[in-house]
């Protein structure tokens, strides 16, 4: 959605494209090396939302919560 410049979100669910794949794997690894590390993974429905927080999750290894908030 952000490459074809359209709103994305709730009804409009899109994919992380390559380059946000590239951007979570970033993110997993800076939490990663945090000393003090999140206790919970909350995300949207959204897939995008979901793929970025199983990347993150990979090495946290926690419950994922979905809310649709």
């Amino acid at each position: 959605a952000n490459v074809a410049r359209i709103t994305a979100g709730g009804m409009n669910d899109s994919p992380l494209t390559e380059h946000g794949h590239a951007q979570a794997r970033a993110v997993a690894a800076v939490i990663d090396s945090l000393d003090i590390k999140p206790t919970r993974v909350i995300h949207s429905p959204l897939s995008r939302a979901r793929e970025t927080a199983r990347y993150i999750n990979e090495t946290l290894k926690l419950a994922m919560h979905e809310v649709d908030d």
